[in-house]
C-alpha cells in the first residue's frame, strides 16, 4: 500500500479503523455540501 500511495505522491497517515470511516464521513459530507452548492454535475 505504501508503494502504491507513494506512485500517487501521498503518503498513509496510520490510525486506527473507527478514526479514518470518521474522517470518511466528515469528509463526504462536506464534499456533497460543496458540490451541491456549486451545483456539479456530471457530464455524460
Amino acid at each position: 500500500m505504501k508503494k502504491r500511495l507513494a506512485g500517487d505522491a501521498l503518503e498513509g497517515g496510520g490510525g486506527p479503523p473507527d478514526q479514518f470511516l470518521k474522517i470518511l464521513q466528515r469528509d463526504v459530507e462536506k464534499w456533497k455540501k460543496v458540490v451541491k452548492e456549486a451545483k456539479i454535475t456530471v457530464a455524460n
